[in-house]
């Protein structure tokens, strides 16, 4: 899908900038686990709060603040679609549980 133009954006469908962020709240484990020898840092800190850029991107698009064309355009395709697929699994086990 492709942002809509107008006049304003001389028919682009975008006008300005947007910003994608890759935020992280350290806390003292995490400090350590990045000082250590620990190998899966980007899990742990996926457990503990790290909102991916990606993830932050699919919100965007989902408030139609952009599309999701322009958020391929920065964002490995791969990337999307592993976030996709992960969010759709968490989906079908909420599901499950409220069933059960």
């Amino acid at each position: 899908m492709s942002g809509a133009g107008c006049a304003v954006c001389d028919y682009l469908g975008y006008k300005g900038r947007l910003g994608l962020y890759e935020y992280w709240e350290l806390n003292p484990e995490m400090m350590l686990a990045i000082s250590g020898e620990s190998r899966d840092v980007r899990e742990k800190a996926m457990g503990s709060g790290l909102m991916p850029l990606v993830v932050d991107g699919l919100r965007k698009v989902e408030q139609s603040l952009t599309t999701l064309e322009e958020l391929r355009r920065v964002v490995p395709l791969d990337q999307i679609r592993a976030v996709g697929k992960h969010q759709s699994e968490q989906k079908n086990k909420e599901k499950e549980t409220l069933l059960a």
